[in-house]
């Protein structure tokens, strides 16, 4: 992610360009590291996913359950996307009756002190919250 050449100018809202690289600047704009991040884990669901890939390979339907609230849809486009930016990649299982899971590349296991940061935040606010069960669902 540090090589600004895997970037492409064409708006600052988050969508991916034709090639499959992240836009994250208009043309006369200069690249920037922090909304190249915000870009890829814009989505809420994105440091979810790597969070749950970060330690072992799951299938869709293990992501799933474990993503209380995600839609099979909204997953399998998120799951689609991030596969399109090298983040996750779609492998085959040795098991045959799960032929299918996903997993972090180099690229995504990089993301480990970003997800990790934003862990401790989350926690942080809950646990210094007048009421936590209401910070959980406002931060």
């Amino acid at each position: 992610m540090s090589d600004a050449n895997s970037f492409s100018s064409g708006g600052t809202d988050g969508c991916d360009s034709a090639d499959g690289t992240l836009a994250v600047a208009t043309p006369g704009e200069e690249w920037c590291p922090i909304l190249a991040t915000g870009t890829l884990l814009g989505n809420r669901w994105v440091p979810a996913i790597v969070d749950r890939l970060l330690d072992e390979p799951h299938r869709f339907v293990e992501l799933r359950e474990a993503l209380p609230g995600v839609s099979s849809k909204v997953l399998s486009d998120t799951l689609d996307r991030l596969v399109e930016q090298g983040v996750v990649e779609h492998r085959r299982s040795a098991a045959s009756h799960h032929p299918f899971q996903y997993a972090l590349t180099g690229r995504g296991r990089s993301l480990r002190p970003v997800v990790a940061a934003m862990r401790a935040w989350g926690d942080e606010q809950v646990a210094t919250a007048d009421d936590p069960d209401t910070a959980r669902v406002h931060i």
